[in-house]
């Protein structure tokens, strides 16, 4: 069942690792827990999606089966509300 988890393999630049976990942790340092929660979602979709290389074929050109555009959009819709929550939030 867990076989596919055990046997996948992520390559994060640690760079880009540290600049999200610098940048999450700055904003909730200051208060702002919906814009760092925006801030580790942007980081998530960007090295799920566009940083994949299983996801691209031989031109450069991304080939996602359904299931996973139907997860890519399931991330966007929670980024976009947490977008509204952000923006329409009252003091």
């Amino acid at each position: 069942m867990f076989e596919p988890l055990w046997t996948t393999s992520i390559s994060i630049p640690l760079f880009q690792l540290m600049l999200v976990l610098v940048i999450g942790t700055l904003t909730l340092v200051i208060g702002k827990v919906k814009l760092s929660l925006v801030v580790y979602c942007t980081g998530i979709l960007y090295w799920a999606y566009f940083r994949n290389p299983g996801l691209k074929s031989a031109e450069g050109t991304f080939q996602m089966d359904a299931f996973s555009i139907f997860l890519l959009g399931i991330g966007v819709v929670i980024l976009f509300l947490t977008l509204i929550g952000l923006l329409t939030h009252q003091d």
